[in-house]
């Protein structure tokens, strides 16, 4: 939504809330019992119902008077969804505002959407209980619309901390975690961070050992920190010699607690210097560092630095042989980077960043460590190189499962070229590879039962191209046993989320839920960011409001015009790039279920004089057109307790303002939360849409087994994909047994 005045104006306040038509129902039914109650006396009767009288009068007053409080919106929203804006701005306190009543909600609530104005995000959803009410709420990371372009002409060599002071604040300031109640998304907190968060671990932690899960977040510009989320407080923030003020953390890992100070320590690759150019092949080597997870402070001597000077982008995982012994699996090399996919035990990386002699005793660790003899190891580290890449990296994590249920986990790998491998556990060999040329993916793939055989199969998701232009994209489903495409649909828009698995108690059977953008759509960018339109009549001579060619008074190159709008879409051109969210098991293979449909924004504004000055033309009225970004993960949980299962998921609109000239000014940002109870969706036939897909699968005889909208979830404690890196955030897929 536009203000009078353009973007200076935002932010947006809208609140729907369906409290008000509650109040007034529950009245009116009493109302009716009471009048329908004629043996009590006529006097008392009649007293009764002039209060209730006066107090629906003065519940209507209520609700218009907050009708009128409202700001405009051209989002028109369901009955059942309550639906809030706000900014970053809103915010005055990092205060906990709900506390455990006797009256928590256990029941089914209705769904519910928040919208963050001038809010970008990357982050991962992760869903635990905050409030101390027993029911899960959402944890997210984000940044400011103003910090995510002010930041990336920063100095590096400066601190943040500099950035803050001249921004007129105090660090830090670029981040900030937000909390909000699961049953009504109600913000419970908000706590600035050093930069925006990517990926989260709000699973394996319990860092000042009262009792509760904390989270450790990673992210951006050197981001690391731990939060208690029970009182929205930062207990520390990581520092180490070898942390670069400018790289990435990624996800954080759990390991034993070598220290013995009753809390597990932190392992967390830093890598990615975004000053790099993509053609610059001269990279520094990420670096997997050691954390006192009480303290947040580096331990050892040195960190492991990735062979050959390669870069690294990939979070580690820990892997688990079936005697105990226990290996960190990692990957090297970026989206133009050849690198590997290697391994180090957890006892030789110990040694190696503590300087300890190769044969000292590790502490917590157990095992014999003498798996995989004929791969060679390095002799100063002990690093194990299992994949080499070609062209580039290997930037995903693995997941692990003992598909085969020989007793030994194997390994499902990406690389970022174009290739999924299943890796024996036992001989660490490939048992399959599936090959997708020309085609890059950010993804990990997410295990579930699709056809009927008893072997896992796996979603994955490519996108044809090569960063950072993409113009088609392919989602496909693997064959646990060959690693054959059993199940694919096409799409000309790029996906970089993670898609999730639901289990169910029927065998082998489970539910998928993934995302899509652009499916249908009649315009597209192609791999030279031009856009295309497809089946439509495009009028590239529309102008916007209060220009027109040849105008004296208003200056105005109709060939930079022209220019301008072959690589951006415009407002009111028939765009009809939309995001939808479906979910799917076997038997609805060709009709999946719709969960989400999110379509692009039109944001009216008054353009700058020119980028450096700031000042608006208030004379001109320009439009940014805002597409849908599906850049983060969902979370799927049951967050109003009522038994069922709740998707909350991020959906981000993104669009570009330019000056009066068409030259970039900055980015527009908005991010929203929503919160959707999925069974009334299942049960729904009209949320079952046709999808051309590609599948050798018997269809026909799929379409004759129990219907997808009587299917029942395991109980959430057995789910196991839920989220990114899996329900318990460590990459790991207990199979069925």
């Amino acid at each position: 939504m536009a203000s009078k005045n353009g973007y200076d104006r935002v932010p947006l306040v809208v609140s729907d809330s369906d409290e008000d038509a509650g109040m007034i129902s529950y009245i009116q039914r009493k109302k009716n019992r009471q009048t329908g109650a004629h043996q009590k006396p006529l006097l008392v009767a009649g007293a009764l119902i002039i209060l209730v009288l006066l107090a629906v009068i003065a519940a209507l007053c209520y609700v218009l008077v907050k009708r009128t409080a409202l700001t405009g919106s051209t989002t028109k929203t369901p009955p059942s969804v309550t639906e809030h804006t706000q900014t970053i701005a809103d915010f005055k306190a990092n205060v906990i505002t709900a506390k455990p009543t006797e009256d928590t909600r256990k029941q089914q609530t209705p769904n519910w959407k928040v919208t963050f104005g001038a809010l970008g995000s990357e982050s991962v959803m992760r869903l635990l209980d905050i409030d101390g009410d027993g029911l899960q709420d959402v944890v997210f990371g984000a940044a400011a619309t103003a910090d995510l372009a002010s930041i990336s002409t920063f100095d590096p060599k400066k601190s943040l901390k500099v950035f803050c002071e001249k921004t007129g604040r105090s660090y830090p300031c670029i981040g900030t975690l937000i909390g909000m109640r699961g049953y009504d998304g109600k913000v419970l907190w908000k706590i600035p961070t050093r930069a925006g968060s990517l990926l989260n671990n709000c699973e394996e932690f319990d860092l000042n050992l009262d009792g509760h899960i904390d989270c450790v977040i990673g992210g951006r510009s050197g981001t690391i920190e731990a939060i208690d989320v029970r009182n929205g407080k930062r207990l520390w923030e990581g520092s180490s010699r070898f942390f670069a003020k400018t790289w990435n953390f990624y996800h954080p890992m759990a390991l034993p607690d070598f220290n013995n100070d009753g809390v597990k320590e932190i392992l967390v690759m830093h890598g990615g210097n975004p000053n790099k150019d993509s053609d610059d092949h001269n990279r520094e080597s990420g670096r997997l560092i050691l954390l006192d997870g009480r303290t947040g402070k580096g331990m050892g001597i040195r960190s492991l630095e990735m062979p050959n000077s390669k870069e690294s982008y990939q979070s580690p995982v820990l892997y688990t042989y079936g005697d105990g012994s226990q290996y960190i699996l990692f990957g090297s090399g970026g989206e133009t980077i050849p690198g590997d996919f290697m391994m180090i035990s957890l006892p030789d990386y110990y040694r190696y960043v503590m300087g300890l002699s190769k044969d000292a005793i590790v502490p917590h660790t157990q095992g014999a460590y003498d798996q995989w003899p004929h791969l060679p190891r390095q002799p100063e580290t002990g690093i194990i190189v299992i994949f080499t890449g070609v062209a580039k990296g290997v930037m995903v994590p693995p997941l692990m499962t003992d598909i085969d249920r020989d007793g030994t986990d194997d390994i499902v790998m990406s690389a970022y070229d174009g290739l999924v491998t299943l890796l024996d556990g036992r001989t660490m060999t490939s048992k399959w590879k599936a090959e997708f040329p020309g085609m890059e993916s950010y993804s990990t793939p997410a295990p579930g039962y699709f056809n009927d055989d008893d072997v896992l199969d796996f979603m994955v998701h490519w996108s044809s191209g090569a960063w950072p232009t993409y113009n088609s994209s392919k989602k496909v489903i693997l064959n646990g046993k060959d690693g054959s495409v059993i199940w694919q649909t096409d799409m000309k828009n790029f996906e970089m989320s993670s898609d999730l698995t639901i289990q169910t108690t029927e065998p082998n059977r489970d539910l998928y839920l993934y995302k899509t953008k652009g499916r249908g759509a009649h315009f597209y960018q192609d791999v030279t960011g031009e856009v295309h339109g497809v089946g439509v009549q495009r009028n590239i001579s529309i102008l916007p409001s209060g220009k027109t060619p040849g105008s004296t008074s208003q200056p105005y190159d109709e060939m930079v015009y022209k220019e301008f709008i072959k690589y951006h879409f415009q407002c009111n051109s028939g765009v009809d790039i939309k995001s939808e969210i479906f979910l799917m098991d076997r038997t609805t293979a060709d009709t999946p279920i719709k969960i989400l449909e999110t379509v692009p924004k039109e944001y009216n504004y008054h353009p700058s004089i020119s980028w450096e000055s700031g000042i608006k033309n208030k004379s001109l009225n320009f439009c940014a057109l805002m597409i849908p970004e599906d850049r983060t993960t969902s979370a799927i949980g049951d967050v109003d307790g009522d038994g069922t299962l709740d998707l909350l998921t991020l959906i981000g609109h993104t669009g570009q303002m330019v000056d009066e000239h068409y030259s970039y000014d900055q980015m527009l940002y908005e991010t929203t939360i929503h919160k959707i109870n999925l069974a009334p969706i299942l049960k729904d036939p009209e949320a079952r849409v046709p999808m051309k897909i590609q599948s050798k699968l018997p269809l026909a005889r799929y379409h004759q087994e129990k219907d997808a909208s009587l299917l029942q979830s395991l109980p959430l404690q057995q789910q196991q994909w839920l989220a990114y890196f899996g329900t318990k955030q460590n990459g790991h897929f207990k199979n069925k047994s």
